[in-house]
């Protein structure tokens, strides 16, 4: 969670310093519209249409912000993660989660092949935030887990997983998961078993934090 929040802020921040530096007063109008809650929602669907990349970040943004309330918008952010920009297919997959509805779980498992480790990550974190079991989307996180090139979307697909999977199926997959060279991953995996919860589940978890302690992270764990 500490980390999805982490980039969650790095992207705003950045788009926060893109509208001080342009000083456009429309990209900042639209930023504020996630303040106004379901009454501003009709509005946003219209600006994902926009012309300019950024109204189209900022409104994806904004509904993500009023989460539930603008479920209206499920199918323009859906249309959204295919959007030519990276940073609007990351807010589209953002506030699809944040909004929360399971429909929009094969959108968002297709999105995890996006060409771009930001988008793949907000797209396994979305799902895992949505929190729909699904032998489908269990099947595609651990396809994640198990290939992608980027630390930290396997990190991102290791947690979904322990939301949506069923234990005993993804339980030797996550124990698998805790000898990643990545280190996040393996806390990622940790976190996931701890709150899976069964015998073995928090077993691996324990072995893995004990090694952890002993100063031999990340291989030969299980």
């Amino acid at each position: 969670m500490i980390r999805r929040i982490y980039f969650v802020l790095v992207f705003a921040f950045a788009s926060l310093v893109a509208l001080s530096a342009c000083g456009e007063d429309r990209l900042l109008d639209v930023a504020q519209l996630g303040d106004k809650g379901e009454t501003s929602v009709p509005e946003l669907i219209d600006l994902l249409d926009d012309e300019g990349w950024k109204i189209r970040r900022e409104a994806a943004f904004a509904l993500g912000r009023i989460g539930p309330p603008a479920s209206a918008a499920v199918s323009a952010l859906t249309i959204a993660l295919t959007d030519d920009e990276v940073e609007v297919r990351y807010y589209a997959a953002f506030a699809l989660g944040e909004i929360g509805e399971p429909t929009t779980v094969p959108a968002l498992m297709q999105t995890l092949t996006d060409e771009h480790p930001a988008v793949r990550r907000a797209a396994a974190e979305a799902i895992g935030t949505i929190g729909q079991p699904s032998p489908d989307s269990a099947s595609a996180l651990i396809a994640i887990l198990a290939e992608d090139a980027d630390g930290s979307v396997r990190a991102a697909a290791a947690g979904a997983l322990g939301k949506v999977g069923e234990p005993n199926e993804i339980v030797p997959f996550l124990i698998i998961a805790l000898g990643d060279q990545d280190g996040t991953v393996g806390n990622s995996a940790a976190a996931a078993l701890q709150a899976i919860g069964t015998p073995e589940a928090i077993e691996a978890a324990e072995q893995y934090e004990q090694h952890e302690e002993e100063g031999h992270p990340g291989h030969d764990h299980g």
